[in-house]
């Protein structure tokens, strides 16, 4: 039978396989191997059920079982990844700085596999663009996302999620705005999600638990240069936070930007934690740092005990 399940599972890839962006890290089991490229809910499903079949607790990196059909890199497939080890509760996810929804972390979880998503962005005309991109889908009409148009601080974010009628535990949580994604994670207080993605500054050093000073008003949009990297935490200053919450760090993206946390008592014996001392070693993270030096003497905030 597991053949045959196989057997279909590979066809039903090779029909779709043309049109879909890359895994970034090859899948070491032989078994995974095959579902190199899925971009279809009943693709993934199959993959997703072979994760969570799996007896081992695996030590490989969590982006090598990345792919990314909407979201920035391939933390598609490593939310994929992660919710077939720990599973599913109610599949709400709370995307804050969600742009247009073509290139976010809730899209591929609403459009295959029917979760309902909570969308903010500052931006009236992505809403309107996400409108538009997931109507585009059959199956998302009856799963059509919520969006508000809000620019995101300490003081509204608890705000939104009554807004959105959230409250307590959700599955996801995801945070890229820019700027005060700190501040923001640290006053959030409404929701309780299973698992969080964070955006990292990774021009920071693990060893460094810092974040920018919060500033409701600060725009990337209105910085260049060095000082346009004066924004966002560390891994560290992230860690912190959560692991006083109950989280451990299960991973990052392959290039050090996204970070993934999930609450320790579901990651136990399903997930392995990452200490966030050894993280940010990736090609591309080591060569942003070699302007720390510099950026170093910016009015950093240091996060501690």
């Amino acid at each position: 039978m597991n053949k045959v399940i196989m057997s279909v599972a590979v066809f039903l890839v090779s029909i779709i396989q043309k049109s879909l962006k890359p895994v970034v890290g090859p899948i070491l089991d032989e078994r995974f191997r095959k579902f190199k490229n899925v971009n279809s809910g009943v693709s993934q499903s199959i993959l997703k059920s072979l994760y969570r079949n799996e007896t081992r607790l695996n030590c490989i990196p969590l982006s090598t079982y990345g792919f990314s059909n909407f979201s920035q890199f391939e933390e598609d497939g490593i939310l994929l990844y992660i919710f077939a080890r720990i599973g599913e509760t109610n599949r709400i996810v709370l995307e804050l700085g969600a742009g247009s929804g073509r290139e976010c972390m809730a899209s591929n979880l609403i459009i295959n596999h029917n979760w309902s998503g909570f969308l903010v962005d500052s931006s009236e005309k992505n809403k309107n663009l996400a409108f538009k991109f997931f109507t585009g889908f059959n199956n998302s009409g009856i799963f059509q996302p919520k969006f508000l148009v809000r620019w995101i601080t300490v003081d509204n974010v608890n705000d939104i999620c009554e807004e959105f009628k959230l409250e307590g535990e959700i599955d996801l949580l995801s945070i890229d705005i820019d700027g005060n994604d700190y501040w923001v994670l640290e006053a959030l207080t409404k929701v309780s999600p299973r698992v969080i993605v964070l955006e990292v500054q990774n021009a920071i050093p693990a060893a460094e638990s810092v974040s920018r000073p919060y500033m409701a008003e600060f725009d990337l949009h209105n910085y260049s240069g060095v000082e346009r990297l004066f924004r966002g935490a560390s891994i560290s200053a992230f860690n912190h936070l959560l692991e006083i919450r109950g989280y451990c760090l299960v991973g990052q993206n392959h290039n050090g930007i996204n970070a993934f946390f999930v609450k320790k008592d579901i990651a136990a014996g399903k997930l392995l934690s990452v200490n966030p001392q050894k993280t940010m070693t990736d090609l591309y993270s080591r060569d942003q740092q070699k302007i720390w030096p510099e950026l170093s003497k910016y009015p950093w905030v240091k996060i501690q005990s």
